[in-house]
């Protein structure tokens, strides 16, 4: 279920999540520069980068509230 943020911080967590995806998904853990089927040093470094923005989205409360009810 995606969080309810501001269109343009939806757009990054959307894009984020799909480029943590296809890292899990095509590459293997942990990080080895000499194998091409696991993940690079930069590729670790890239997913973890990612992981904690969407998480910090989400923490930091980027939220859109609909006051229209009120």
């Amino acid at each position: 279920m995606l969080p309810i943020m501001t269109s343009d911080r939806l757009m990054a967590y959307r894009v984020f999540q799909g480029e943590i995806e296809k890292l899990r998904t095509m590459k293997k853990s942990p990080p080895d520069n000499t194998n091409s089927d696991h993940l690079s040093g930069t590729e670790a470094l890239v997913l973890q980068y990612l992981e904690e923005r969407c998480k910090e989205m989400i923490e930091k409360g980027h939220f859109w509230y609909d006051n229209a009810s009120d």
